[in-house]
């Protein structure tokens, strides 16, 4: 985070007298100590001793603190240069003539007429040993070509410069400055060692400063991680923050944090006018964009945890106005810190706002009248994502389909959401429709049925109409999810409805898909044996007319679940072994993992151990792979059972131990 650096600064200045080679030592010296960035500080400080390494710029949005850890760089290295170095602020110059007349003023040279200055300072350069620190040159972006032919004309020269943009010139480093680090708010540690994380240790201090007795507590310091998560850890943010704390208790700080742009607006007097609120920040960096990039940037704050190019030049340019290829503007603003690359999980990259940025960007979007047709075009995109994947979720691309949808899941609630605001009722029920199954593969049933039923309540209020068929299969969906949460009263009203409506409109594969859950109910929970069986003929019969082999296949699984209910495990055998041929011929690996934890435990009550294991550990080894806490942790705890059976007591153990943790894991969903 940068200094506004004027007279009433503090300054070590040194040159030593009777030597040709006059000793420069400049640089403002920091009134606090810089929390948090060891880390960096290690990194940037041995890229700098590489002797490859002449021009390193570090990088970051504004606010990110590059030029306190410059600083502190420059402090740790300055043993390595024996001319010295010097610190040059450049955020208030917008030329390349100004920016070489200020480098050279700041080393102490006369002036000069202006074409002669930048040789003037070469020559004094040439044989100097020195490190060179230009800040905030993303002002003077123009003046990048000179420092190439600098370096070229001074071998022992060596240029350390902080911007929000990088420069693109031969023989450059980049270095891009991360937030601090911030707890995992799901998994928070305990409060005598949350102050580890950086941003909890910067805002206490910041707090201590201006209230001493401030401390992290066992009742505050999940509430103080949650602001610096809602900051993105980013220092500017949170030292901004903290100088609430004498005013605000934590609790009600956060929650004015909703539109952190509108609260942290108390800089310092000593800080520059950039730097006096974080909306200040931000504006400094968008105020240097192109006209292009600038609509793209706010276009591309409607997305939610980040998108994939592609995602981005589909919604971007829905509205019109952008010439520029949207992969080219994109490019820019990686290299501007106004967006950030996300972290790489698959060969599909993702590249992300901060939060704080991305508000900024949306109050530029409404400002600009274009807030509902963009926000329109992302629904729509992330609709017909959504629906390409549905499919997909129940064949051999199940897996790859499951991490897309999980990285985009944020994006996807913001969809949803935005349609229900617009009433668009048939397109929140097809994209919720769609979801069903990736909601209840990655664990997130609660999630699921409260939005299905939000979305279905408006359906005749006013709302777009809806079509049958789309009705059914979301009642469909609802429904089962609701019995996966043993509401087995609701489970049944919905799922007669779909099945009424299917029945009214032809809808046979609808029909059969009610039909084989109300017979469950009917079987397992109600104990109505001969009437559930008639329910999964009836089921099992219109699965067959449509031709629909997964959907034969998931009945017989499911009767052979009913037989193992009953006791009757030949007959799991014999259903579960004909319904894991038609799941292994579609590659599902959901069901394949289910039906062979059905066989399994059904092996198991045989007494057939060693078979039992060998299902069992094919089953836990595609769950994990799906990522579902819950399910995993079922098949393990009769895995557990299984290996103990076998006489593997110390195995069994470490299996029930690891079950009960994902079992937590899973309730928390």
């Amino acid at each position: 985070m940068s200094s506004k650096h004027s007279s009433k600064q503090t300054f070590e200045t040194r040159r030593s007298a009777g030597s040709s080679h006059r000793q420069i030592h400049q640089v403002p010296l920091p009134f606090t100590t810089l929390i948090g960035r060891e880390h960096e500080v290690q990194q940037v400080c041995t890229l700098l001793m590489n002797p490859d390494v002449r021009l390193l710029t570090v990088t970051g949005p504004g606010g990110i603190g590059k030029t306190r850890l410059a600083l502190q760089v420059a402090l740790d290295v300055q043993h390595t240069f024996p001319d010295g170095y010097c610190f040059v602020p450049l955020a208030h110059i917008d030329t390349p003539q100004q920016a070489v007349l200020t480098i050279a003023q700041s080393l102490g040279l006369s002036e000069t007429r202006k074409r002669l200055q930048f040789e003037h300072l070469q020559s004094f350069l040439r044989d100097k040993h020195l490190l060179l620190l230009l800040d905030n040159f993303e002002q003077v972006l123009a003046a990048a070509a000179l420092l190439p032919e600098l370096l070229s004309a001074c071998p022992t020269l060596k240029i350390l410069l902080t911007s929000r943009a990088v420069l693109r010139v031969q023989g450059e480093y980049e270095f891009l400055v991360p937030p601090l680090p911030v707890p995992d708010l799901h998994h928070l540690p305990t409060y005598e060692t949350i102050e580890q994380f950086g941003a909890i240790m910067l805002f206490k201090r910041r707090a201590q400063a201006i209230q001493p007795d401030f401390q992290v507590t066992e009742e505050n310091a999940g509430i103080i991680a949650a602001i610096c998560v809602r900051l993105d850890g980013l220092p500017l943010a949170i030292e901004l923050a903290a100088a609430y704390s004498k005013l605000l208790p934590p609790r009600e700080l956060l929650s004015r944090l909703e539109k952190p742009l509108e609260v942290l607006t108390r800089g310092g007097p000593d800080a520059p006018d950039r730097q006096q609120t974080l909306r200040n920040t931000i504006s400094w960096s968008y105020e240097l964009l192109s006209t292009e990039e600038q609509r793209v940037f706010r276009r591309l704050s409607v997305f939610a945890g980040g998108c994939t190019l592609e995602a981005a030049e589909v919604v971007c340019t829905a509205p019109g106005d952008v010439t520029m290829p949207v992969m080219h503007v994109v490019a820019s603003l990686l290299d501007k810190s106004l967006l950030q690359p996300a972290k790489q999980e698959s060969d599909v990259w993702h590249f992300q706002m901060l939060e704080t940025i991305r508000e900024y960007g949306l109050e530029r979007l409404e400002a600009y009248g274009e807030l509902e047709i963009t926000r329109h075009a992302h629904a729509t995109y992330y609709l017909a994502l959504a629906e390409q994947a549905e499919p997909a979720l129940l064949d051999m691309k199940q897996i790859r389909w499951l991490e897309r949808l999980e990285r985009e899941r944020d994006n996807l609630w913001a969809a949803l959401h935005w349609l229900v605001e617009c009433n668009e009722t048939e397109a929140v029920l097809r994209l919720a429709g769609a979801l069903g199954w990736f909601w209840f593969l990655r664990g997130f049933v609660s999630e699921g049925r409260s939005f299905l039923e939000h979305a279905m309540a408006p359906s005749g209020e006013g709302g777009t109409s809806v079509s049958p068929q789309v009705m059914a299969k979301v009642l469909n969906v609802a429904g089962w999810l609701a019995l996966w949460q043993l509401d087995v009263k609701r489970a049944t009203v919905l799922l007669e409805e779909s099945l009424e409506l299917s029945r009214k409109s032809g809808a046979k594969q609808a029909m059969a898909y009610a039909l084989n859950l109300l017979g469950t109910i009917e079987d397992t929970h109600r104990g109505n044996y001969a009437a559930g069986n008639a329910l999964f003929e009836e089921s099992l019969q219109l699965y067959r007319e449509v031709g629909d082999r997964k959907g034969i296949a998931t009945v017989l699984m499911t009767l052979g679940i009913q037989a193992h209910f009953r006791g009757d495990f030949a007959g799991v055998h014999e259903l579960c072994g004909e319904s894991l041929i038609l799941f292994r011929e579609s590659g599902d690996p959901w069901n394949i993992a289910l039906v062979l934890h059905t066989l399994g435990w059904a092996s198991y009550c045989q007494g057939a151990y060693a078979a039992a294991r060998r299902l069992s550990e094919e089953s836990v080894a595609l769950f994990r792979r799906l990522g579902n806490p819950g399910f995993t942790a079922q098949v393990l705890t009769i895995l557990a059972c299984e290996v103990a059976a076998l006489g593997e007591e110390t195995t069994a153990a470490s299996f029930l131990e690891e079950a009960l943790t994902l079992g937590k894991q899973g309730e928390s969903r």
